[in-house]
């Protein structure tokens, strides 16, 4: 089990569903699923072991799950009768579980995530040596959450242009080569247009390069309200996409 976390932090693609798998067979767990926030406020279950519904959401500003609590408390939360846990039947709905035990994961004195186990059989208090386990799973977890979101972070840095958003040149490129074989392939036309923005440089000395840097931002933002899905814009030159 030890090798296979290693595995899953060293390796480029999301650990996420390895971790849940190795926090399941270490604890004797019936079922382990991941909760991060999501955009809109709330957890959302973005891994698990099978069989786990990953369409889960959960608030915690309305909700008094023990789920909930974990994340709010940043406290290890142990639900010894699941039918007590207003939300145990929406995660238990697959397998046959008694006990509940949410364990938040943080990183930096943030909690950035709770890990949430079932197990088979209740017991008044969580047995200690899951407890240790799922203690020690929950600092690797909360280090392959932030390695993996850095990853993703630096490969989308990498690709677009950090004052506008649009892709990069180098993105471009690959973006050009890719429908280039894709119409070739097709027989579908493409399409390639060049905008430069006429006189920007007078702009720029008039009112000043802060100002030039907020028209070229709008500029994206125009154009892709114009766009269709799949179309791309890049940034060519200074003020030439």
């Amino acid at each position: 089990t030890l090798g296979a976390i290693t595995r899953a932090l060293s390796a480029n693609s999301d650990p996420r569903s390895e971790l849940c798998a190795a926090a399941q067979l270490v604890t004797g767990a019936a079922f382990a699923v991941l909760f991060e926030p999501h955009h809109d406020g709330t957890l959302a279950a973005t891994a698990g072991t099978d069989g786990v519904n990953l369409g889960l959401h959960i608030d915690p500003r309305v909700e008094g799950c023990a789920t909930a609590q974990a994340w709010d408390t940043a406290s290890r939360i142990y639900v010894a009768d699941t039918t007590t846990d207003p939300h145990s039947s929406m995660l238990t709905a697959h397998a046959k579980v008694g006990a509940l035990l949410c364990q938040p994961i943080t990183r930096d004195q943030r909690t950035t995530a709770v890990l949430v186990l079932g197990f088979s059989e209740s017991h008044q208090r969580a047995p200690a040596p899951a407890l240790y386990l799922v203690e020690l799973l929950a600092a690797e977890i909360g280090a392959a959450i932030e390695r993996t979101d850095l990853v993703a972070l630096l490969a989308a840095q990498s690709r677009r242009d950090p004052l506008t958003g649009a892709a990069n040149r180098r993105s471009w490129d690959e973006e050009l080569n890719r429908e280039l074989a894709r119409a070739r392939r097709t027989g579908d036309p493409l399409t390639v247009a060049i905008i430069d923005m006429d006189h920007f440089k007078a702009y720029n000395d008039a009112h000043g390069h802060l100002a030039g840097d907020v028209l070229l931002k709008d500029l994206v933002t125009a154009v892709r309200a114009e766009l269709r899905a799949g179309d791309v814009i890049a940034r060519w030159g200074g003020e030439e996409f």
